[in-house]
């Protein structure tokens, strides 16, 4: 049996209450199809990511205790389901563990503050490919002393690409921000925090520094990286492109190297795509070395059904496989890496951050990546896509750089930087050996 989440061993464990949780108390939810056996529960999910399937409400009192421990066995025979717990009275999720179909029972561990506000356990979609089958089995509750996870991963990263580039600093203009290449982006891209807009509609004196201690370090390595070991000209194709913030900064350390370059941008959202469009024009990049799609990224050339909305607040926005009344969609132009990468053009970075369709998007076309992209960095959204990514590009001979799972917490090293960072949407950097 694997298990998904080890316990410390220095933890003093003994067994709740273990009617917290029960199997006989379960709600089905989108008419999920359940069997009942005993302590196990087999189901279908809806075939829509995301959609809850079956909801196990809390029966009884959180017992007192510093840390509990929730188990549950599952067996996976087809998809990928999310376990976990959500606040009470909430749909929000105070944390989920993510599983593969695999051929063995694994158990899951959800280790919580016995002080947080426990709702349901929630069994829900997350496959990206349709729907999921499981069966689960629910284990007594445990109460721990000690914080139940295992110290976090520590991730080392070279500083060296950092070596031939300068940080910026400088006056930032009423109603941008700055980053450390000295690209400016407009406020109003983002949503802000009232203290944080009082700031960014201020002309003020900056001497920003790389993001060490977020996410953002997994992009700014990487990129720093392709961009030193490109030729005279880096070339670079971001899908998912957003506002264009990682095509600006991909040309920005290119100029500091005396570098030419080539951007491609491929956005569908229609209002992130003007922004990126005018992002670029702002901080001079000749509009002869850029080519921006306004299309999604897809496996299939033609058209596709994109859920848009609230633009400023989110960036999630995603191809839709099935229509759903309660989202806002829209009918996109839809593109393949192939048409992307038109002309058979080599780029040196190829950034993805397109919200579940990247495994889609890269195995559909494997020998193009594998022979006109030098290093990818994804961003993932589901266990069964990191899975995926893992075996398409050990296949092809790719060499991993970074694997960072969704939802984890890693200790990151870089240089003289030592942090803890979060990780919300996981993370995969990839080199092709053969380029």
């Amino acid at each position: 049996m694997t298990e998904i989440l080890a316990l410390s061993s220095e933890a003093n464990r003994r067994l709740a209450d273990p009617n917290l949780y029960e199997t006989t108390r379960s709600l089905v939810h989108n008419k999920s199809p359940l069997q009942r056996d005993g302590r196990l529960v087999s189901f279908t999910t809806p075939r829509e990511v995301w959609f809850y399937a079956v909801e196990f409400p809390r029966g009884a009192a959180v017992p007192e205790a510093e840390y509990l421990v929730v188990r549950v066995k599952v067996k996976i025979s087809h998809g990928s389901i999310g376990v976990g717990i959500v606040k009470k009275n909430s749909n929000e999720y105070i944390q989920e563990i993510q599983v593969v179909a695999s051929e063995d029972w694994q158990e899951v561990a959800i280790c919580v503050p016995g002080k947080a506000p426990l709702g349901s356990l929630i069994c829900r979609n997350v496959s990206h490919s349709g729907s999921s089958e499981a069966t689960i089995e629910l284990l007594p509750i445990e109460i721990v002393d000690a914080p139940a996870i295992e110290p976090a991963q520590k991730l080392e990263i070279d500083a060296s690409p950092l070596d031939r580039f300068t940080t910026w600093a400088g006056n930032v203009p009423a109603g941008y921000s700055a980053d450390w290449t000295g690209i400016k982006t407009r406020a109003t891209v983002q949503k802000y925090s009232t203290s944080e807009l009082i700031v960014y509609h201020t002309p003020r004196f900056e001497a920003p520094t790389v993001e060490f201690k977020t996410e953002q370090v997994i992009d700014w390595l990487p990129l720093a990286d392709a961009v030193t070991g490109s030729g005279e000209t880096f070339r670079m194709a971001a899908l998912g492109a957003g506002w264009g913030r990682w095509l600006a900064a991909g040309g920005a350390l290119a100029r500091q190297l005396g570098k030419t370059y080539y951007l491609i941008g491929v956005e569908a959202d229609p209002d992130h795509f003007s922004w990126m469009t005018q992002h670029l024009s702002e901080n001079g990049f000749d509009p002869r070395c850029c080519r921006l799609i306004e299309a999604a990224a897809s496996n299939v050339a033609g058209t596709c059904l994109f859920e848009v909305g609230d633009p400023v607040s989110w960036y999630g926005q995603s191809i839709v496989k099935y229509d759903d009344p309660n989202k806002k969609t829209r009918i996109v132009r839809a593109v393949t890496i192939e048409e992307i990468l038109e002309g058979g053009i080599v780029v040196d970075y190829l950034h993805l951050d397109i919200q579940g369709a990247e495994l889609d998007v890269l195995s559909a076309e494997p020998d193009v990546i594998d022979t006109q992209v030098r290093t990818i960095n994804v961003g993932t959204h589901s266990a069964e896509i990191e899975s995926g990514l893992r075996q398409l590009l050990n296949r092809l001979g790719w060499k991993p750089l970074y694997d960072v799972k969704m939802g984890s917490s890693m200790r990151v090293c870089v240089g003289d930087h030592d942090n803890i960072v979060h990780f919300g949407d996981g993370a995969q950097v990839w080199r092709n050996l053969k380029l």
